[in-house]
């Protein structure tokens, strides 16, 4: 099982590459607000991503691998603010964001959005159940991955709409963070492989390939409720670009 982890990451990593919310993302031809309109449905997730990663950091330990597990957690801690800024700054037909909180709090927790709220439940039992300073790496791996596949086609429309530099989360100053990620990152396309493998035993490779294959469903099936929401708004309040 040399490698495989990895190789898996890679080959889920491209698969994502072909879901039609990614593609979506980066059709320069659809209208660019419908595009966008998956953001505020994404709150839930992010809020969700900060627990995530105090779930698997270890505070004292003498472990190398989980001082960088530590190290990349307080990278990304406060990213979730980046969010709720670029959530104020974007201006979107009917954003429940922007309305009373009890409808922010109905659209969170409806039926509809069960997928995204049951990612994050997912995410935070395989959190918990690595109970090893490789496995918590694995997981790290894996969600930056999933990122920079949705980064690079959200930057194509990004910067379409000319939002490069106000955007923070969605802009610059998020994709210079995780580019600087001191482990190296997956948006350069030059990751090589993870460090942690090679030292792992068999079980724990087993565990892995199952939280790898798990996170990757979750959020495909995530992107997937995201991009019906996309069309509806498409179908409801935007025209396609000629």
């Amino acid at each position: 099982m040399q490698n495989i982890l990895f190789s898996t990451i890679r080959q889920r990593r491209q698969e994502l590459e072909k879901a039609p919310f990614i593609k979506f993302l980066a059709d320069k031809t659809a209208d660019p607000e419908a595009r966008l309109s998956y953001v505020p449905h994404m709150l839930y997730f992010i809020m969700g991503f900060k627990d995530m990663l105090y779930c698997l950091r270890r505070e004292g330990s003498p472990d190398p691998v989980q001082q960088d597990v530590n190290e990349h957690c307080d990278e990304d801690n406060g990213h979730w603010k980046w969010f709720l800024a670029d959530l104020k700054a974007i201006r979107l037909k009917d954003n429940f964001y922007d309305q009373d909180k009890t409808r922010l709090f109905s659209e969170l927790y409806s039926d509809e959005n069960y997928v995204i709220r049951d990612m994050v439940y997912e995410a935070m039992h395989y959190c918990k159940m690595a109970n090893t300073p490789a496995i918590r790496m694995i997981i790290l791996e894996v969600i930056e991955a999933i990122f920079s596949v949705f980064v690079e086609s959200m930057n194509v429309l990004v910067f379409q709409m000319g939002k490069y530099e106000e955007y923070k989360f969605f802009g610059r100053v998020h994709h210079e963070a995780e580019s600087g990620h001191s482990n190296g990152s997956w948006l350069d396309g030059g990751k090589k492989e993870v460090h942690v493998e090679a030292d792992m035993a068999e079980e724990e490779k087993e565990l892995a390939l199952i939280i790898i294959n798990g996170l990757f469903d979750g959020f495909a099936a995530m992107a997937t409720r995201w991009h019906i929401q996309q069309k509806q708004y498409l179908r409801k309040n935007a025209r396609v670009l000629a």
